[in-house]
């Protein structure tokens, strides 16, 4: 169970044992973000107006301001030999690369609206579908100029492989009845 958030009231050395006891087997990382969670009040504000780079030094910290009671001058004092004691925790990159991120994946054009106006107009009347694409692609902005051209490309692909696959089959067809 999580120990209550602290909020600068009651026993500061009982509350920082609850937490260590709770969350012994947990990563320093870790522990600092909980640690920032369960604070309220003026233990928040306090939080906030520290410099802290790791666990132990924020822990060293909450030891030396909660339970020791030091305040004021002298505590900003300890707090500037604890942070001169150790270097600034240094910054992890987990990647760098020299590359530039890859292009975004273009949508399905069968996704875009046109798709199935193009769609709904060539069933229902084939040659009117060139007029009505080549209607909405001089219509288009700049930036779906190039997606309705896609659409009609691919779609116009398709009605190619559908003729072609009608053909053959119609091909088929007619030599087996010779």
């Amino acid at each position: 169970m999580d120990p209550q958030p602290f909020d600068g009231s009651g026993d500061a050395s009982a509350w920082l044992k609850t937490f260590d006891k709770r969350y012994k087997k947990k990563s320093p990382s870790w522990k600092t973000k909980q640690f920032e969670k369960l604070l309220s009040g003026d233990a928040e504000n306090w939080w906030y107006s520290i410099r802290m780079d790791n666990w132990g030094t924020l822990k060293q910290k909450f030891v030396i301001y909660w339970i020791d009671g030091l305040q004021g001058d002298a505590y900003k004092a300890k707090c500037k030999a604890i942070d001169s004691e150790r270097p600034p925790a240094p910054v992890t990159v987990n990647w760098i690369t020299m590359e530039p991120p890859p292009p975004p994946k273009p949508e399905l054009s069968s996704s875009h609206p046109i798709f199935s106006v193009l769609v709904t107009t060539g069933i229902q009347d084939p040659h009117g579908r060139y007029n009505k694409a080549f209607t909405q692609l001089s219509q288009a902005d700049s930036t779906n100029k190039e997606k309705i051209f896609r659409v009609i490309w691919e779609g116009d692909a398709g009605i190619w492989q559908d003729r072609a696959r009608y053909t053959r089959s119609t091909l088929r067809k007619g030599r087996s009845r010779v």
